[in-house]
This record gives C-alpha cells, sequence and structure tokens, in this order.
C-alpha cells in the first residue's frame, strides 16, 4: 500500500529554493484564508532587507517551504520504518488514521506553524508577550500549561483549533485540529480528542521542531538564498534521505539520522551559527529590529494601536486589511507626521543616514576595544560582564547623561544586548541522535568533536552593541565624535568596574 495514496494535489506554486510545490485542495483553501494569506504581508526576517536588499522572504513563503521539507522527511522515514514495523504501526501511531491522513496531518502543521506571528515576525515577540501577559491572563496560563516558549506558537495553536477558516479545512480533510495543533506545543495535550498516540506525537513533532527539523532547515536555505551567501545551503536530500524513524522498545519511537549523513549535520549547524552572526545578530539588524520595537511600543502607549491588535483574534481587522507589516508602517507615517521628534527613529528607515551609529561594528571589535579594560581577565568575560551591564535601563540613562556632559549635546543612546546563541542546544532530550548500525544510537555531543568546538565557541560571542544619535544629525557627521563617544565609555565602564570592586 502506498503512504500517498489518497493525497490528491490540485495546485502547484513555484518556489525559488523547492521548485514547484503541491497543495491538496484543503491546504490551498487553508492558504485562501485571511489569517494566513496575511502571512504574504510579513516579513520573515524583520527588517534585515535593509541590509541584505534581496532577502525579501516573506512568512508565506517559508511556511509553504517548510511544509514540502516536512512531508519529504516524514514520507521518506514513513516508508523506512513501514518495513520493518508494518504489523505494529496502528499500535505505536494511531487506530483512526490511514498512513495519508498521517502525511496530511504533517502537511497542516507545518504549513500552519507560523500562522500565529506577529508584524515584522520575531521582532515583535516581546510585544505579543508583554500584551498577553497584562491584558490576556487566561491565554497566558494556558500558553505556560502547554509548554509553549514563544507567544506567536501559542497563537498558531489557537488558530488552528478555533478560527472557522482554517479549521473547516482541516476537518473536511478528514483531520483532527487538535492533532495538528498539539505538533506545535512541547508537551503532549492531554487532550481527550487527540487521535494521534503518543509515540507518533513525539516522532512528527521532532519533525516540525527540533534539533533537525523542516523548519530550520528551510530557514537556512530561504535565507541564504536572500542573503546570497553560500554557508546556508545544506545538503537537504541526504538529510531528508537519512532521517529514520527506530523503535527503541514497544510503544517507544525516536526520530534518529543516520551516521552517515554525520557531515551534513555538522554543515547545517556550522550553517546556523554564521546565520546568527552575520543575519539574526548582524549589528544593523539588530538596530533595526529594536527602533521598530521602540516605535511599536509608543503606537501603543499612543493609541495610534490598541493593545488587542496584538492579540490573534484581532490580526484581521476586515476582509482588506489585516494586522501586518503595512499596516505598522502606515501607523507609523500617521505618527510620524504628527510627532516628529518622538517618531523620529522611523526617519531612519527611509533615509539610513539618520540611523544611529554603532562603536563598534562586530563582536571582535567590540572584545578589542574593551580588552585594556579586563586587567588579566579573559578578555571574553569581559566583554559578558560589559554587556550584563548595559542590560540595566538605569545603567544607560546614567551613561547617557555622562556621555551629554562629556561632549556637551543632547545626545541619545541604544544599548542592544542578545544572549549567546549556540547552534546546536543539547539540553535533555534536545539532543540529536544518530543511528549507528547494527541497532546502535550515539548521541552527536559524544561523537562530533568539531560540533563541540563550535558550540564552545559560540558561546563566548556575547552579541552587545552600543549606538548613539543626534536628532536630525546625519551619521556622517556623528563620524566625528565616535572617538569621544568611545573614549566616554571606556573611561565610564572603568569606573563602575572599579566601583564594583
Amino acid at each position: 500500500m502506498s503512504i500517498t495514496k489518497g493525497l490528491r494535489f490540485v495546485i502547484g506554486i513555484k518556489d525559488p529554493i523547492h521548485g514547484i510545490i503541491l497543495l491538496t485542495r484543503n491546504e490551498y483553501d487553508v492558504t485562501i484564508s485571511p489569517f494566513f494569506d496575511r502571512l504574504r504581508y510579513i516579513k520573515k526576517s524583520g527588517l534585515a532587507n535593509l541590509v541584505y536588499p534581496s532577502h525579501n522572504s516573506t512568512r508565506y513563503e517559508h511556511s509553504l517551504g517548510t511544509m514540502q521539507i516536512a512531508y519529504s522527511i516524514t514520507k521518506n522515514a514513513m516508508e523506512i520504518y513501514l518495513r520493518r514495523y508494518r504489523k505494529r504501526w496502528r499500535d505505536e501511531w494511531s487506530d483512526e488514521y490511514e498512513l495519508a491522513e498521517i502525511l496530511q496531518l504533517v502537511r497542516f502543521a507545518a504549513l500552519l506553524h507560523d500562522v500565529g506571528h506577529g508584524p515584522f515576525s520575531h521582532t515583535s515577540e516581546t510585544i505579543l508577550r508583554q500584551i498577553l501577559e497584562r491584558h490576556y491572563p487566561s491565554d497566558f496560563k494556558e500558553l505556560s500549561n502547554l509548554g509553549f516558549n514563544n507567544v506567536h506558537e501559542y497563537y498558531s495553536y489557537k488558530l488552528i483549533i478555533g478560527e472557522t477558516t482554517i479549521r473547516e479545512a482541516i476537518i473536511d480533510a478528514g483531520i483532527n485540529p487538535y492533532d495538528v495543533a498539539s505538533l506545535l506545543s512541547k508537551n503532549y495535550p492531554n487532550i481527550k480528542e487527540l487521535l494521534l498516540k503518543p509515540p507518533a506525537w513525539s516522532i512528527l513533532r521532532d519533525i516540525i521542531d527540533s534539533q533537525v527539523d523542516a523548519d530550520r532547515l528551510d530557514n537556512l536555505l530561504r535565507d541564504s538564498y536572500g542573503m546570497g551567501v553560500p554557508y546556508g545551503l545544506v545538503d537537504t536530500d541526504n538529510l531528508i534521505k537519512n532521517i529514520h524513524i527506530v523503535e527503541l522498545e514497544r510503544d517507544k519511537l525516536m526520530l534518529v539520522t543516520h551516521i552517515r549523513s554525520l557531515g551534513s549535520v555538522e554543515d547545517m549547524l556550522d550553517a546556523r551559527y554564521k546565520m546568527y552572526r552575520w543575519l539574526y545578530y548582524h549589528q544593523k539588524v539588530n538596530l533595526l529590529d529594536t527602533i521598530i520595537r521602540i516605535l511599536i511600543q509608543n503606537l501603543i502607549e499612543d493609541n495610534y494601536v490598541k493593545p488587542d491588535f496584538f492579540h490573534y483574534t484581532r490580526y484581521v481587522i476586515d476582509e482588506i486589511n489585516y494586522i501586518d507589516d503595512n499596516y505598522i508602517v502606515n501607523m507609523l507615517r500617521q505618527a510620524y507626521k504628527e510627532s516628529s521628534e518622538r517618531y523620529y527613529l522611523f526617519k531612519g528607515l527611509f533615509n539610513q543616514e539618520y540611523l544611529p551609529l554603532p562603536i563598534w561594528s562586530t563582536f571582535e571589535e567590540y572584545v578589542a576595544k574593551i580588552r585594556s579594560i579586563g586587567n588579566n581577565d579573559d578578555p571574553y568575560t569581559t566583554a559578558k560582564k560589559v554587556s550584563s551591564l548595559f542590560n540595566n535601563d538605569e545603567i544607560i540613562d546614567s551613561f547617557t547623561e555622562n556621555l551629554k556632559d562629556s561632549i556637551d549635546r543632547d545626545i541619545e543612546v541604544i544599548a542592544v544586548t542578545r544572549e549567546p546563541t549556540t547552534p546546536y542546544d543539547w539540553r535533555g532530550e534536545e539532543e540529536i541522535f544518530f543511528y549507528v548500525p547494527l541497532n546502535k544510537i550515539v548521541k552527536m555531543s559524544e561523537i562530533s568533536l568539531y560540533i563541540q568546538k563550535l558550540v564552545e565557541m559560540s558561546k563566548k560571542y556575547t552579541h552587545f552593541y552600543l549606538y548613539f544619535y543626534i536628532p536630525r544629525v546625519k551619521r556622517r557627521n556623528l563620524i566625528k565624535l565616535k572617538n569621544k563617544v568611545e573614549e566616554t565609555f571606556l573611561n565610564y565602564i572603568k569606573e563602575n568596574k572599579n566601583n564594583d570592586q
């Protein structure tokens, strides 16, 4: 029996990464839902296109790409699994679903995994969390109980089970919306409506969200394409063919990668590390993300945008108006016209000559500048201490006042601190497991010296940037003040370091 029997594709969408992506009728119905159509107008990487002009990917195309990869992984892994365990698959997967319906289920989950994103994607995540916690306490409690780390994941979960057009398309395909939504949760939901059994749920969830998942693979391929860089070109074909489902014991399944694809996994994690260095934590991308968050907060405080517009139930205003990137930009244009001083930073998004100027542009430059104040300390340790210091709003305000006195100008400061992010998080069950013939399972952290060193190195990178600006003064004129700003910064750090001692 063919695993794909029952899936009927009716439309194809051309994609620069995956070629033609085929859709079933019910999947197409999901894509024309206003909540999914809204993803066409949400940039995948916030304002990164202002740094990498060709990087204009949206959550819409990324969702399609994630579905395509998830489908390929599931189809290949299930075919190998069935050759070994066909007689027991009902016991471990579902009493209700046929094989093709398992594929359809995971395709829906991958397609809808990002439908809950706010404007500018991850850039607005902190705003979503603040509003959910302050204005929707019961939802915030449910988010925690279900084990979601991010609000947009919880919003996707709620839209799948509650939004009429999406829910009906899933039900019409013979799939339980709760099973689809459950694959976005960190924990197996204690919901009686679920038709997926726990072993199957854990496997399908790992295909959607794990260390080697469809989401991350499409991100790497799409981001490298948009940026025009070669290091995201992972050998996905090799990975897909070597992701297997193994039975550890009865009713316990594990998603593993065959040892012959170790090199491809190492390349993927190396690419992920470089993407963090040069895209997600690029100094100007971080600045632009911070600016748009500051401006959105101002919009909410000034009542240009209501807080509930950042709740998933209000994402669609009417048939032609969504809460998306365009909506926020239009609100900012209106606010800038009425109060150009309060919304001054908005000007820099259209004329980058008015963007704040960084004291340093890379982590290496940062370490070189503060090396002199670390005495005998490891410079990376000093770098982390300084960045932690500037996580405090009082310190930022204090330094700003110090700087104003030093240069005798009305200068403003923006500090951006980001915790070091490793390309591979091997806490608990987040390990990548490899299958070594015959029937041996080993952890990646135990067999890959390359990844061990990469993780060790990446933990040292403290992503901290300090920017300064004077309203209505162009960056080319700010450069004249850069040495003085840097000198004031280093002196301020020395004084605070001495006071701490």
